[in-house]
């Protein structure tokens, strides 16, 4: 088995994070977060076998966003972050 640093080197920071640790991470009780992924309100979760993990990084994008909806964020995250409009 690969340790954290093994994975994401330097970091320190596991690259998934359960639903405790969102909640620790946004400041909210546990079950908010299983509403609000039933409700669409944050990012989508990956599946690992029965699990559910998300991706740190993406939470970190999501917030510095503006907490957009989910649907609002894959819209956004799909977006080319350079684009130039002539």
């Amino acid at each position: 088995m690969f340790t954290t640093s093994e994975i994401n080197p330097g970091s320190g920071q596991p690259l998934l994070i359960d639903a405790k640790a969102v909640a620790r991470l946004l400041g909210r009780c546990e079950r908010s977060i299983w509403r609000d992924d039933l409700a669409g309100r944050i990012p989508r979760p990956v599946v690992i076998g029965g699990s559910k993990r998300w991706s740190l990084k993406e939470l970190r994008r999501w917030v510095a966003a503006g907490c957009l909806p989910r649907a609002a964020w894959e819209s956004h995250r799909s977006q080319p972050r350079n684009s130039k409009t002539s």
